[in-house]
């Protein structure tokens, strides 16, 4: 299959977004391992990661679907809304409520820290595979010169 060239800006940018959303993924865990130390921050830091993370979603599938990723859409689909849809029409404003969404949200990120790599390997097999062309390229090249 061959990638147009915005469609492999995508999937690099994608691929930097996701390496820096993981990277805040993480750091929202190390919130929750030191608690007590950063206990008014936690709030406002966790809302903005949620908000961040919300935003990205569109681009997410945005990416996915000019790549011709529909496996990766349903995934999503199954691990992230399916339970996120079931949640909000099951649970409405329970206390066991926020605990789910905050474990959706984990779930999340794990779909993310997947992705991370799938994509990782998408980049690096356009970045082989246009290696191989210039190559060949210059090899055609090389024998009508000589």
């Amino acid at each position: 299959m061959k990638m147009s060239l915005s469609n492999r800006a995508n999937l690099q940018g994608l691929k930097t977004v996701l390496n820096y959303q993981l990277s805040a993924g993480m750091l929202m865990l190390f919130t929750y391992i030191l608690g007590p130390l950063i206990v008014t921050i936690k709030p406002y830091f966790i809302l903005l990661i949620i908000i961040v993370s919300i935003l990205f979603i569109p681009y997410m599938l945005f990416v996915l679907s000019n790549a011709r990723k529909y496996g990766w859409i349903f995934f999503f689909c199954l691990i992230v809304l399916l339970p996120l849809l079931t949640t909000f029409i099951l649970m409405n404003n329970s206390n066991l409520y926020y605990a789910i969404l905050l474990v959706l949200f984990g779930v999340f990120f794990f779909y993310c820290f997947l992705l991370r790599f799938a994509v990782n390997d998408w980049v690096n097999e356009n970045n082989r595979k246009t290696q191989r062309l210039r190559e060949r390229l210059d090899d055609e090249m090389n024998r009508n010169i000589f």
